[in-house]
């Protein structure tokens, strides 16, 4: 134990003068559960802002995604907040991937494939007032524009979204809105239709409920014109988490429904899948300085399982899928994942990370100096 947190102190002083990756890495340890509020959720909830210190987020990622990324995490991205007069709070963020921009862009490559390119250099604003004691009113808006003209290479790509939400006591809601979804390349044309995500929010004593649809269109069209690829996509999700907190230290297990039903306007075929999502995890004071983090997560099925295309596995979009055709059938492949972080406090500065070879069910089942912080990132409040 004493070599184990040596290797943090040690990685503690030379992740402070590198890029580094903050709340995401929080998130993933604690099963992505959507009861979290951080430097993050504040993207999906604008009104998050208004009960977050003010801060400066640098999140370490890939400065170049490939096409279709197993997550929009993977990306480097940078945030601050600052107050903006008593009430109110203004975020500035660069190089976010939004989620109403990529799920689309990541299907039709992975189905196609093709090669359009993620977000270039987005960039976005967010602000939140809170004209009252239990009332919050946060909106947000993002842009992106990419046009590369070189002869034979030509390439494009544009995004406008805005976000609003609010929250009143004890409850919440949130509306996101992809408005414009374009890219090129130099022998097919993509166009997302509107991305309309809705979400409602409900927390009483130690239980927190969530509801949220998300419909949104993909299509893509060769140079004479012809439609290639259509896609329509809804999901609808139901879930409960009961968490406990207490010294610092936090336990919560949540469950829930979730139905996704995608179809292949072009060939007709569909896939259905309503499973059940489970969590359970915990945030531990170690000591004054670390905290450390785990979570299970598993999707288990349910009934009215379909996949008449099939279609690939593409991450938060159609998993759990399998990748083969299955008409009709009765059970999933092993969705059980874990996840395992450890986050410093020094100051006014958080250091979190996951556990790289304890992450995802494929992972190891061994620590050491190589296997210590992933997707690590810095978080100074003020």
């Amino acid at each position: 134990m004493k070599t184990i947190l040596y290797v943090f102190s040690v990685l503690a002083l030379a992740i402070t003068t590198s890029t580094a990756h903050a709340t995401k890495a929080r998130n993933a340890a604690m099963g992505n559960s959507f009861h979290l509020r951080g430097t993050q959720t504040v993207y999906s909830s604008p009104y998050h802002l208004s009960n977050i210190d003010n801060f400066i987020a640098i999140e370490s990622g890939l400065t170049t995604l490939p096409n279709t990324p197993a997550s929009s995490s993977n990306g480097a991205e940078g945030s601050a907040s600052m107050n903006v007069g008593e009430t109110s709070k203004l975020l500035v963020s660069l190089g976010h991937i939004d989620e109403t921009v990529q799920p689309l862009r990541s299907l039709v490559n992975a189905v196609g494939p093709f090669t359009f390119k993620t977000q270039q250099n987005p960039i976005e604003f967010i602000y939140s007032t809170k004209p009252e004691e239990k009332t919050i009113y946060g909106a947000g808006i993002y842009y992106s524009n990419f046009n590369n003209k070189t002869t034979g290479a030509e390439e494009k790509e544009s995004s406008v979204g805005l976000r609003i939400g609010g929250s009143h006591d004890k409850f919440g809601w949130k509306l996101n809105l992809g408005l414009t979804n374009t890219a090129e390349n130099p022998t097919n044309k993509f166009k997302g239709n509107t991305y309309i995500g809705l979400g409602l929010r409900y927390k009483q004593d130690n239980n927190s409920y969530a509801f949220d649809y998300t419909t949104w269109g993909a299509k893509v069209e060769n140079t004479t014109g012809t439609t290639v690829q259509e896609h329509d996509y809804a999901n609808i999700v139901l879930r409960m988490v009961n968490s406990v907190k207490a010294d610092g230290n936090e336990i919560f297990w949540g469950a829930g429904l979730n139905q996704v039903n995608i179809k292949d306007k072009v060939t007709d075929k569909k896939m259905n899948r309503l499973f059940l999502p489970v969590v359970v995890g915990f945030e531990a004071k170690a000591t004054d300085w670390l905290l450390l983090r785990g979570s299970i997560t598993q999707a288990v099925f349910l009934s009215n399982a379909k996949d008449e295309r099939p279609y690939p596995a593409v991450s938060g979009i159609t998993t759990p899928a399998n990748g083969t055709l299955d008409l009709e059938y009765a059970g999933e492949p092993n969705t059980t994942s874990v996840a395992v972080g450890a986050g410093m406090k020094f100051q006014k500065v958080t250091i979190d990370g996951t556990l790289k070879d304890l992450m995802t069910s494929s992972g190891g089942q061994k620590l050491d100096g190589a296997n210590v912080l992933a997707q690590v990132g810095v978080v100074y409040s003020y």
